[in-house]
């Protein structure tokens, strides 16, 4: 019989490779080792085969084990992997996808999804089997599992520590090139990106900088305010066109955005003309001074507050676009990654994403439309109020000519 091992290559039975494994690799005692060496060959002289991976070999070897009531040395001679139909899957796209909504869709991404599930096997045998069987039940969750053994979660970073030392991706320099301390502005942002791309290599989660803007200051001192804001729409270009970092997020061109200018004046426009407005093309532009005002949601008092449009970001999105659909009809587009909110079980405002499937989602209430572009905020505030603690009713046979409400609220009562 022959044996084909890892590495393809051809070799013969021989039973004292078998003995030799299970001492090694599970501290199997030699009667032991022995005796399951003679149940494998017995197995594999029934089966017939002429060639055999020891792959199998391995799996005969771990079923003897288990029928002998050693799971402690069956558990160390696990072999971990992924069924071929999985890996298939992933290849396609159509397994796997929905543990991390900040991957693109490439080959690389698909490869990462098979190192995971290795990972995570490979980690749920390492720890205790108590702990294991916690997080299987789903009695804890144990975040980014395929890390759990060798990485640490996210981090922040000190730039200053790249700016008097230099950037050093690996650590050392025996496999990398290094540079020394940054002299100039535009490579002192590369420095940034570059320090981020090499951190991710070695941490499981986000990877950020304290005091971004306060540490970069002395490097833009003289320099013109478009120049500077030129070298910021570098920094964010070339951490969202790493294809191996972390993407942004986005809504579709079309979706709806309520926006106040800076005489109260609302108007329902389409994000992308908005963008639009600024950017021509593929961009970024700062827009601060044009007052330009949205609704957001306070995800510390849940209230839907006004907040400044602050710039415009438009690109081709990195990930498949999805819709998020309500009972009531209404629906948004954007990116897979893009957030939504929900409750957790405490009443807790937390983040998710399209690319999770959410069964509920936080939303307002649905915002009166009125003919035209533009609103009247005392309007749009009758409106509301009328919606909330009051109703429309018929006064001298006119039906719908009477508004009816009820408020305890002085200033609500004051404004009507």
């Amino acid at each position: 019989m022959i044996v084909i091992d890892a590495q393809f290559n051809h070799l013969k039975y021989d039973p004292s490779r078998i003995i030799h494994t299970l001492q090694k690799e599970a501290d199997v005692p030699l009667e032991l080792a022995e005796t399951i060496a003679h149940d494998v060959a017995n197995t594999l002289q029934s089966s017939g085969l002429d060639e055999v991976p020891t792959a199998l070999i391995r799996e005969i070897a771990n079923t003897h084990l288990i029928q002998r009531g050693h799971r402690k040395y069956q558990k160390r001679l696990t072999r971990i992997g992924i069924p071929l139909y999985d890996a298939l899957e992933i290849d396609l796209g159509t397994k796997g996808g929905k543990d991390n909504a900040n991957l693109q869709a490439n080959a690389e991404t698909a490869h990462k999804r098979k190192a995971d599930l290795l990972s995570k096997e490979e980690a749920l045998l390492l720890i205790d089997d108590d702990l294991a069987r916690l997080h299987i039940n789903a009695d804890i969750h144990i975040h980014d599992l395929e890390y759990f053994t060798n990485r640490l979660f996210c981090n922040d970073w000190d730039l200053r520590y790249f700016f008097y030392y230099g950037l050093i991706p690996d650590g050392t320099g025996a496999s990398s090139s290094v540079a020394g301390p940054a002299k100039r502005a535009e490579v002192a942002i590369l420095h940034a990106v570059k320090a981020l791309a090499a951190a991710q290599t070695n941490f499981a989660g986000g990877q950020g900088f304290y005091n971004f803007l306060t540490f970069l200051a002395p490097y833009m001192e003289g320099i013109p305010y478009d120049d500077i804001e030129h070298l910021m729409q570098m920094f964010v270009y070339e951490m969202t066109q790493m294809m191996v970092a972390r993407g942004g997020q986005s809504a579709q061109y079309n979706s709806k955005l309520l926006i106040k200018d800076s005489t109260d004046k609302l108007s329902m426009v389409p994000i992308g003309e908005l963008c639009h407005r600024y950017v021509k093309g593929e961009g970024s532009k700062l827009i601060k001074k044009d007052g330009l005002q949205t609704i957001s949601l306070n995800k510390v008092t849940g209230e839907i507050e006004w907040k400044p449009i602050t710039g415009v970001h438009v690109h081709v999105p990195n990930t498949p676009l999805l819709k998020t659909s309500l009972h009531d009809g209404r629906y948004v587009i954007t990116t897979s990654d893009h957030s939504l909110f929900n409750l957790d079980n405490e009443c807790n405002i937390i983040e998710t994403k399209p690319s999770t499937n959410p069964t509920t989602v936080l939303t307002t209430d649905s915002i009166p439309c009125i003919t035209g572009e533009s609103f009247d905020t005392d309007l749009m505030f009758l409106i509301g109020t009328v919606i909330g603690d009051g109703n429309i009713s018929t006064n001298n046979n006119i039906p719908n000519s009477s508004i009816r409400m009820i408020s305890s609220n002085k200033e609500v009562r004051s404004r009507i």
